[in-house]
C-alpha cells in the first residue's frame, strides 16, 4: 500500500479520534476541526492532465469547502442558573462531531450533514449549489427547535433543558434499499444523545424540507456520548428492524 495523496488543513480536531472523519454516500469526506468542518471531495483527475501534460504515477487531487459559521452561541444560563445546565463552551466554542445522512435528502439530491459543537448545539447543513466547492448553509437548528418545543425563556424547566443539550449524533442508513426518500417519510433517522440521558430521533421531511421530531426514550441518568446504528434488515413485508447502541458517562 502506498500513499497517493495528502491534504493539509492547518487545524486540529477537538480530540484525537477517527470519529472526526466521516465518509458520505456521495463520496465526500467531512473532517471536523476546532474552527471548521471541512468537506473534501476526491478529484480523480490527475492535476497534471489539466495543464496539458501527461500524469506521472498515481495522483489524487481534492476539492474543498468548509463550514465555519457557529451561528448564535446558545447561552444556556439565560434559561437556567443551575450548574448542571452550563457548558464549557463559554471559554471557547469549537466543532465536536459531524454525521452524514443517506443520499437523496438535500435539494440537490445528495446528503445532509448534521453538526455538533462543544456548546451542545446541533444543526443540519446542505449545499446551496455546488457541494464540492460551494457554500453549505444551515437548513435546520435542532437545538432551537427542541428548546421552543418545551417553552421559551423562563418557562423551560431544568430537566427539559438538559434534553435539548446534545452530546452525540448518528444518522442511520436508509431504511428501505431501492426506495427513494420521497416515497417513505421515515427513510432515515437521525439519533441525538442528550445530556439528560435521553435519545431523540428525527427524520427529514422532503415535502417541507425540514426536520421532524419522531420520538425519544430514556437510556440512562448520564450523558449519552456515543451512538451507533446497524444496517436495517427486512424481516417481513412491513418490518425492518435495526440494532442501535449507546454509550453513556456520568459527569
Amino acid at each position: 500500500m502506498s500513499l497517493i495523496s495528502s491534504l493539509l488543513l492547518g487545524d486540529s480536531p477537538l480530540s484525537a479520534s477517527t470519529d472526526v472523519l466521516q465518509y458520505s454516500a456521495d463520496g465526500q469526506i467531512s473532517v471536523v476541526t476546532r474552527s471548521a468542518i471541512y468537506i473534501v471531495t476526491p478529484d480523480f483527475r490527475a492535476s497534471s492532465s489539466r495543464n496539458g501534460t501527461s500524469p506521472q504515477g498515481n495522483h489524487l487531487g481534492w476539492f474543498k469547502t468548509a463550514i465555519h459559521d457557529f451561528g448564535i452561541i446558545k447561552a444556556w444560563s439565560d434559561n437556567s442558573a443551575e450548574w448542571s445546565t452550563l457548558s464549557l463552551a463559554t471559554v471557547e466554542n469549537v466543532w465536536q462531531a459531524a454525521s452524514w445522512s443517506p443520499s437523496g435528502l438535500n435539494r440537490l439530491g445528495g446528503c445532509l450533514l448534521a453538526s455538533l459543537t462543544n456548546n451542545l448545539q446541533l444543526a443540519i447543513w446542505a449545499p446551496v449549489k455546488n457541494p464540492s466547492t460551494g457554500e453549505w448553509t444551515r437548513v435546520a437548528d435542532i437545538t432551537e427547535y427542541q428548546v421552543a418545543s418545551y417553552g421559551e425563556g423562563d418557562e423551560i424547566v431544568q430537566q427539559d433543558l438538559l434534553k435539548c443539550q446534545s452530546c452525540s449524533i448518528a444518522w442511520s442508513g436508509p431504511c428501505y434499499e431501492g426506495v427513494t426518500p420521497a416515497a417513505n417519510k421515515y427513510y432515515s433517522l437521525l439519533a441525538v444523545g442528550a445530556r439528560s440521558g435521553d435519545v431523540s430521533f428525527f427524520c427529514w421531511d422532503l415535502a417541507i424540507d425540514a426536520a421532524r421530531y419522531c420520538f425519544k426514550f430514556k437510556v440512562a441518568d448520564a450523558w449519552i456520548i456515543r451512538l451507533a446504528w446497524s444496517r436495517w434488515e427486512p424481516v417481513d413485508d412491513n418490518g425492518r428492524p435495526s440494532h442501535f447502541g449507546t454509550s453513556s458517562i456520568e459527569y
